[in-house]
């Protein structure tokens, strides 16, 4: 079954049933060709729902230590290769 959004109205069945400009209904695929041919209808396209976001980030190995802690004052001797007390 195909949605088609009417664009001027039109009986839906021989015995009557009138669709108004502006209502969508779904009809088979051989309907809506005719409406659409006609120039009765337009297809409606399905919208579609965006795919939830997966997590790419890589998992924390398992047999990974964690690293020692630094103060910043110990990384800045480090850099410039002194020590306190020399």
């Amino acid at each position: 079954m195909i949605k088609v959004k009417a664009l001027r109205s039109f009986n839906a069945t021989p015995q009557g049933g009138l669709v108004e400009v502006g209502d969508v209904l779904e009809v088979t695929e051989v309907r809506a060709g005719e409406l659409v041919h006609l120039g009765l209808a337009q297809l409606v396209k399905a919208e579609k729902a965006a795919p939830a976001p997966q997590n790419k980030m890589a998992p924390e190995p398992e047999n990974k230590g964690t690293a020692p802690e630094t103060t910043a004052a110990a990384v800045t001797q480090a850099k410039r290769g002194t020590r306190k007390g020399k």
